[in-house]
């Protein structure tokens, strides 16, 4: 199968292109709006590319391979590649994050040099909602592709238990 790629303006000019965009834009500000704690993950780039390098560090890592651990060490490592934050920003964000409830920092139990990030119940929850936003726009662009949203939770319901180390949520 060829991936297609589309460009700007193939998109900007899909017919429901408008409609995609005000359900995009309604559905975000109704994740955000009147949700101060929500609305702290996303104040700056440097926040928004931690919080996304913690979630996908956090959802690749596997118990039995210490080197896929979501430390601080290697989320500033993979925030550095975007040279968007610096290591004393990273700090500052992990730190304002676990005084939101968002993550939770501890030592690795085998390294007590190493500090290990786990996005708490609650940040789960929100990335849960907010890739929900994303593929709500796509159903609205490509409902013929199937039902996007109603497939997501009982897709991970299916493959979670069957492949733990595949998604975490």
């Amino acid at each position: 199968m060829e991936v297609v790629h589309l460009g700007p303006d193939h998109i900007l000019a899909h017919p429901k292109f408008d409609h995609c965009r005000d359900a995009y834009i309604d559905d975000l500000l109704a994740l955000y709006e009147f949700c101060p704690q929500r609305v702290e993950l996303m104040l700056d780039a440097g926040r928004i590319i931690v919080y996304a390098a913690l979630m996908a560090s956090w959802g690749g890592y596997r118990d039995e391979d210490p080197t896929t651990l979501p430390t601080i060490g290697r989320l500033k490592r993979m925030v550095d590649l975007f040279q968007i934050a610096s290591p004393r920003q990273i700090d500052r964000i992990l730190s304002r994050f676990a005084q939101m409830g968002h993550v939770e920092i501890a030592p690795v139990a085998d390294d007590l040099r190493m500090r290990v990030v786990l996005p708490t119940a609650s940040l789960i929850a929100h990335d849960c909602d907010f890739i929900r936003v994303h593929y709500r726009a796509l159903e609205t662009a490509r409902p013929m592709r199937g039902a996007w949203i109603a497939a997501l939770e009982p897709l991970a319901k299916d493959i979670i238990p069957a492949e733990p180390l595949l998604l975490r949520f």
